[in-house]
């Protein structure tokens, strides 16, 4: 059962970090000797996205995006994972990364748990050339029905306003036999997510121009509430070969409650994922 158990862990570990909620090829790295029995396990991932979503809401303004992380982990359940990022075609080429430190482990073969600590570095974003930065502190937990696996991460950006996000997926992890006598196989992740969020809205009121009374005009008031911003549905496809792993991924993202300057839009977004257990 411990090999079942990693699985699950790391699984958890790498949606956490990928945020846009739909990886599953980790599973195919945890389930190996070499996760099992080292001290310290590390976790490479390289990522290609037609759009980068962060929390229900895009992130790259509807462009590409290319990423890459390390991630160490230790067999105590702590960790921790750096990720660089590039917007097509946008400036300076690390256009912001992020690192992360915390814990996470299974308390019983049905639940698990972590906390995390997340700062976000955008280099050279400021006027004077300073780069700017923000935090979040998350709390993880999972649930694994045998039928469904779900995870639960509420999420805290601390500033000068703090806003709260929650995250609620639901997943079924299949995995094949390998085929013939290699190490080749595949393994299918599908799951569902919504995300909800406290956060800074506007509201729009357009008003009626009345001959000999008033002018039209636009009011644009300032409103702050928690509301569910987005539904995805997720399919990933992972061709897994000892430490090695493919991905190819399609994500249907369905935004909810979106403000008026808001670029998200509806649609079907692909990515890949190429990872490597070191």
């Amino acid at each position: 059962m411990r090999g079942v158990k990693n699985i699950s862990l790391v699984v958890t570990i790498f949606c956490f970090f990928s945020q846009w909620g739909y990886s599953s090829g980790p599973d195919s790295v945890a389930d190996n000797k070499n996760f099992q029995d080292q001290a310290v396990s590390a976790f490479i991932r390289c990522n290609f996205g037609t759009n980068y979503f962060y929390y229900g809401r895009t992130f790259s303004g509807n462009k590409p995006f290319y990423s890459t992380d390390l991630t160490l982990m230790h067999k105590s359940g702590l960790l921790g994972a750096v990720s660089l990022y590039h917007l097509y075609n946008e400036k300076p080429y690390i256009n912001y990364y992020d690192l992360t430190v915390g814990w996470q482990d299974e308390l019983t073969e049905w639940f698990d748990m972590g906390f995390f600590y997340t700062r976000f570095v955008f280099p050279q974003i400021n006027t004077d050339g300073s780069a700017v930065g923000f935090n979040f502190w998350t709390f993880q937990a999972g649930f694994d029905w045998k039928v469904l696996y779900t995870s639960l991460n509420g999420s805290v950006l601390s500033g000068d306003q703090a806003d709260f996000y929650l995250t609620i997926k639901n997943s079924h992890y299949i995995q094949t036999k390998k085929i013939s006598k290699t190490d080749l196989y595949f393994s299918f992740d599908p799951s569902f997510t919504f995300v909800a969020g406290s956060r800074d809205y506007y509201k729009v009121t357009i008003i009626r121009r009345r001959p000999g009374r008033w002018p039209g005009g636009i009011v644009i008031e300032e409103e702050r509430s928690f509301q569910i911003l987005d539904f995805e549905f997720n399919l990933p496809v992972a061709l897994n070969w000892r430490k090695l792993t493919l991905e190819p991924s399609v994500m249907y993202y369905y935004p909810i409650n979106l403000s008026y300057n808001d670029l998200s839009k509806e649609g079907f977004h692909f990515y890949l994922s190429f990872y490597i257990s070191l």
